[in-house]
């Protein structure tokens, strides 16, 4: 199933290959493999990818930050948790008023069971993405990792209600309650 960020990072990936070769740099070899949906590719060879599309320089704030957040995720993929860390921090750094980025991070940081840091990733990204079912999903999921039942329950009953099929999305990734 493709859900709503894969579309967004696919047609952010597209613009940059088209951006990127019309300014005489060929991106197009590397583009697909940073793909976090392209599943022919081992997320080491996504990484690859990812870093050499950052190599060449060319890319706009919130083109590096969308190619980071798939490096990122790959990174953790490969158990590099501290690269994927770094990867994280950097697109925020490039772009500090992205939800996606703030969510990304938060769902990182929930799957190393860093409920705290979770709790705050969610919050800012729900701050400039109010009722984002993602966001408040996995908020949720930290709050009951973290045994507040009510609160818990809530996000999650508030993310079902903004996208019935969040749970099957976060079942995917293998992040569940």
């Amino acid at each position: 199933m493709i859900n709503a960020r894969t579309l967004r990072l696919t047609a952010a990936l597209v613009t940059l290959a088209g951006s990127v070769s019309a300014q005489g740099a060929d991106v197009s070899v590397f583009w697909p493999g940073c793909l976090n949906t392209h599943w022919d590719v081992s997320a080491a060879e996504r990484v690859t990818a990812c870093t050499k599309i950052l190599k060449l320089g060319t890319l706009t704030p919130d083109q590096q930050s969308q190619v980071l957040l798939n490096r990122a995720w790959s990174y953790s993929h490969i158990q590099r948790m501290a690269d994927a860390r770094a990867d994280y921090d950097r697109a925020i750094a490039l772009t500090p008023k992205s939800h996606v980025a703030y969510n990304e991070r938060g769902l990182f940081n929930l799957r190393i069971g860093r409920l705290d840091e979770a709790i705050a990733d969610y919050d800012m990204a729900l701050s400039f993405q109010p009722g984002a079912a993602y966001s408040l999903y996995g908020r949720g999921l930290a709050f009951l990792r973290k045994g507040d039942e009510n609160r818990g329950q809530a996000d999650l009953t508030a993310a079902r209600r903004a996208d019935s099929s969040v749970d099957e999305v976060f079942k995917k990734i293998g992040v569940t309650p």
